[in-house]
């Protein structure tokens, strides 16, 4: 049972909880890629 209608509300937290961490994992993501490029770049 992957679905449960007696906690909506688990789902709406999961949801509320990612709308606040996709912005910090984006954040380190593009930071780690940036590093990546230069050190290809100087080498």
């Amino acid at each position: 049972r992957v679905i449960n209608p007696a906690y909506p509300e688990g789902v709406m937290l999961a949801i509320l909880l990612m709308n606040v961490f996709a912005p910090l994992i984006d954040h380190y993501v593009i930071e780690a890629n940036i590093k990546k490029r230069r050190r290809r770049v100087k080498g």
